[in-house]
């Protein structure tokens, strides 16, 4: 964007804008620079933990404090990336505080509501619709006692998001989107917008690695590291356990509430809604995204001493045990807390971050011989998705899409990216292998690759072909 192209017109991405646009900003301000996307991600964390202090306020200073810890606890130091997940989840924040602090009723907060909720569905639209959902439960929960008109309308707008919870939504008149919405259409990219965010981001949501993976499976690591292992694996399985049940101790404690014909309040409905994103692909680090809003609805339930103890140990080990590991371990390491090597200042290109010593020598390795290799201008083509080679390298792909996946749907879509290979050749295509985001199409772009290029050079988990240009 910075070299003058344009996101959906020129690169396909599969989210909508707001959290694309945020990145953009951090690298015009701070440099281009892998380190300066974790600087809004610091901001958007002091903001959600200032959040928290002033929505647990009325459950006492003590309540506050360690809410306000257990949010910041369970943020991006959990994932130290730019994930739209991270950016989506301070609108979270953004809605409990306008619904919570904001006259109920009055025409500035529904504009309000309706706004953090477009900035939200337009930053990652899976989000954006879980917000909503839990909008509509609040609205719909302030009107209960409100007889004198029709219950049709209700019964619709909570119906249908009760029935179809997965389905993405979204209106072109949506004010929230109007803006990326306009920029899109004033560049000739509209068309192109609208089609990744709403078809494109389904490539990925479909694949067989998302719905392989379960909660079970980390219940059933924790529950054994109790019995076998030492004291950090046993510390360790009882809090993977525990954030485990916090999902469903919420629930509970809401359903009572309502038994007793007490009223549940924004952010206990917003973060019960929340909860569900967390299905979307069961894995730690997803699990971690929708912890924060879960321990803001538990305190807000219950800020009994045992509760918040308990709040505090799991931050503190969340913090000790878990902030900034490496996300490549296996998840019975995972699960285990167990040790890894020392992160080492990475020196690589555009890269100011501290890495794993093994990825910082892989990485080394595949630079200098592309570098040694080819020349100054030439492309880079990875297979599946690694982006972070061209960004290292500083080498423009010859495709315009940043995972094979996205791009290639169609046996013509790989007829087309064979003809963009030749046409740039000869360059390097980078490959590697067991990659769970490769798709039958990748997989036949390969085999072409493989077919044209001579035997690959293995550097590390990479493969590494010479494609040569067409006779």
């Amino acid at each position: 964007f910075l070299a003058g192209d344009t996101i959906h017109r020129d690169l396909i991405d599969i989210h909508p804008g707001y959290g694309n646009l945020l990145n953009i900003l951090a690298f015009f301000v701070f440099g281009e620079d892998l380190l300066s996307l974790r600087y809004p991600l610091v901001v958007l964390t002091l903001l959600q933990g200032a959040a928290a202090l002033w929505l647990l306020r009325p459950q006492g200073n003590m309540a506050a404090f360690i809410g306000a810890f257990a949010v910041t606890a369970f943020s991006f130091i959990q994932f130290l990336n730019p994930s739209a997940n991270w950016h989506a989840l301070a609108a979270f924040f953004a809605l409990a505080l306008c619904l919570t602090k904001r006259q109920a009723g009055s025409a500035s907060r529904l504009l309000l509501a309706g706004f953090i909720v477009g900035i939200a569905f337009f930053t990652r639209q899976l989000s954006g619709v879980f917000l909503a959902i839990g909008l509509i439960a609040v609205l719909l929960s302030e009107c209960r006692d409100d007889r004198s008109a029709s219950r049709v309308p209700a019964l619709i707008l909570g119906g249908v998001p009760l029935l179809g919870l997965a389905a993405y939504v979204m209106s072109k008149g949506h004010l929230a989107g109007l803006p990326v919405a306009l920029f899109m259409a004033m560049v000739g990219a509209f068309g192109d917008w609208l089609h990744d965010i709403l078809f494109s981001a389904l490539v990925i949501n479909n694949q067989d690695f998302i719905s392989a993976r379960s909660y079970s499976d980390i219940l059933v690591l924790a529950l054994a590291n109790l019995f076998r292992t030492g004291i950090v694996g046993a510390i360790s399985g009882t809090a993977w356990t525990a954030l485990l049940l916090i999902f469903p101790v919420v629930g509970i404690l809401a359903v009572v509430r309502l038994r007793d014909g007490l009223s549940l309040s924004p952010k206990v409905m917003l973060a019960a809604v929340w909860a569900c994103s967390a299905l979307h692909y069961q894995i730690p680090v997803y699990l971690m995204m929708a912890v924060a809003p879960a321990i803001l609805a538990l305190i807000s339930l219950s800020n009994r001493p045992a509760v918040l103890a308990g709040v505090a140990a799991l931050s503190a080990w969340a913090v000790l045990f878990q902030a900034a590991r490496p996300i490549d371990r296996s998840l019975a390491s995972i699960v285990a807390s167990e040790a890894y090597e020392p992160y080492v200042a990475s020196d690589l290109p555009r890269v100011s971050l501290r890495i794993g010593e093994d990825s910082r020598a892989e990485y080394a390795q595949i630079i200098e011989a592309i570098e040694r290799g080819s020349g100054a201008d030439e492309a880079l083509m990875t297979v599946q998705m690694n982006p972070e080679i061209n960004f290292m390298t500083a080498r423009r792909s010859p495709v315009p899409y940043y995972g094979t996946q996205l791009g290639l749907k169609t046996a013509a879509d790989v007829e087309a990216a064979i003809a963009a290979l030749d046409k740039a050749a000869p360059l390097f295509v980078v490959h590697k292998p067991n990659d769970k985001y490769l798709t039958p199409q990748g997989a036949e772009l390969l085999k072409a690759v493989q077919a044209r290029s001579p035997a690959p050079q293995r550097l590390g988990s990479f493969e590494l072909y010479r494609y040569p240009a067409p006779e």
